[in-house]
């Protein structure tokens, strides 16, 4: 067993504390990792509820709602500057009707945010206060948690990028 000597150990911790450091001030630092220092970055205004298809979705297992088909357009997946990843999520029920919710997952601290509901008759329409969930609050799917789990979160922050979470949510990533 070798022995790190103690002066370089005590450089390496010293550089490591101005890296992480001159990260804060200056604003670099991955949204994931700002969580170890306080408050998640904060959320940008998110953008409008994107066009949708129920063709080619992510699917998801639908739990208790067995009768509907869940499933994310991956053409609507985005990974926002604010480290949020926003998403449509689609239900096609069995006689063909199709819903869709738009929503965002924060990695950072395992919640969930409904922005809008979209129905054939009405089209979208918007959350008046929507508000952040804990991915793991009971509810009857717990999509957010599944599609997190799946490949929208690596640990506490947002996958690499959309098409690594297209890959995982589909189920075509590599492990190491």
């Amino acid at each position: 067993m070798t022995q790190t000597n103690p002066a370089l150990r005590s450089i390496g911790k010293t550089l490591l504390g101005i890296a992480l450091t001159l990260a804060v001030a200056t604003g670099t630092l991955p949204a994931h990792a700002q969580q170890l220092f306080g408050e998640p970055q904060p959320e940008l205004a998110a953008p409008a509820p994107p066009k949708f298809t129920a063709n080619n979705l992510l699917l998801l297992d639908g739990g208790n709602f067995s009768s509907l088909q869940l499933g994310v357009d991956p053409t609507t997946l985005s990974l926002g500057r604010d480290g949020i990843v926003r998403y449509v999520l689609v239900t096609v029920s069995s006689n063909g009707n199709v819903s869709g919710l738009y929503e965002g997952i924060r990695c950072t601290t395992a919640e969930n945010k409904l922005y809008a509901r979209f129905n054939a008759s009405a089209g979208w329409v918007s959350v008046e206060d929507p508000q952040w969930r804990s991915l793991y609050e009971s509810g009857p799917s717990k999509h957010g948690l599944k599609l997190a789990r799946a490949g929208i979160c690596a640990g506490a922050s947002a996958n690499t990028s959309v098409e690594q979470m297209i890959k995982e949510l589909r189920g075509e990533a590599k492990l190491l």
